[in-house]
Parts: structure tokens; sequence; C-alpha cells
């Protein structure tokens, strides 16, 4: 009978390493790996940021174009994130700044319930299927 690390293990190994969505697997298998020793404690976005060194900044040029999350690894973008209510038409700005920073994985999340829809190159998502996917 596996134990929880061989069956971790197996689950990085098997299911996460060919997942193409995913663009850094040992941060999230380093994440994993943190969350048993946390059971019962308590977990802040910033105790999981300075365990994986993640930042989170707003985007912003000299032209005023603005994004409202940069999530960075190692100084690197990993993905970007603008929150709307209901617009599901994709921000100019995410394909600007998607080009210029060879960001791969770009969100528009919405308040509105039950969207999920990819748009040329743009994840178009309900807040909480986005925020689901974060846990």
């Amino acid at each position: 009978m596996e134990n929880f690390n061989q069956k971790t293990e197996r689950f990085f190994r098997e299911d996460i390493r060919d997942t193409e969505q995913i663009r850094d697997p040992g941060s999230m298998k380093l994440l994993s790996d943190m969350l048993p020793g946390k059971v019962g404690s308590l977990l802040s976005l910033n105790a999981i940021r300075e365990y994986l060194e993640v930042g989170s900044i707003i985007l912003k040029n000299v032209d005023k174009k603005e994004v409202d999350f940069l999530v960075t690894v190692d100084e690197k973008p990993w993905f970007a994130v603008e929150a709307k209510l209901n617009e599901e038409t994709p921000d100019k700005t995410l394909f600007y700044f998607k080009k210029k920073l060879n960001i791969h994985f770009v969100y528009q999340v919405l308040e509105k319930p039950n969207t999920d829809r990819l748009k040329t190159g743009i994840r178009v998502v309900s807040a909480d299927k986005f925020l689901s996917g974060l846990v």
C-alpha cells in the first residue's frame, strides 16, 4: 500500500509532468511538500510566496498601460491577471504585456460565475474557478 509520500511522488511523476499548462512543476512540488507540515497552523499567501520565492506586482508602463497582477518566479514573469466584473472580451493591455514580456499564462478574471474560455491566448475565467485553482 502506498504511503502519502509515494502517492505524491507518483502524482508529480506521472500526472503533472505531462501537463503543458503547468509551467513550473518544481515549485508546485515544493508547495505540496510544504503543505502537510502546515496542517492546523496559520498559512498566508506571504508565507507561500516566501517559501516558493514568488513575487506579485502591479504591472504598469510609462504609457499608463496596466495589469492588476504580475506573478513572478525568480524575477521572471509567470502569469498575469486582470480583474473585471463581467467583461468577457480580453483587455487589450493583456495582449500587449503578454507579447512584450513573453508571459505564457494570462488571465482575465471575472466576478461573473460559470465562465472559462480561452480567447486568443487569454484565459477568461470566473473568480471562483480561478481562485480554486490556486489552492
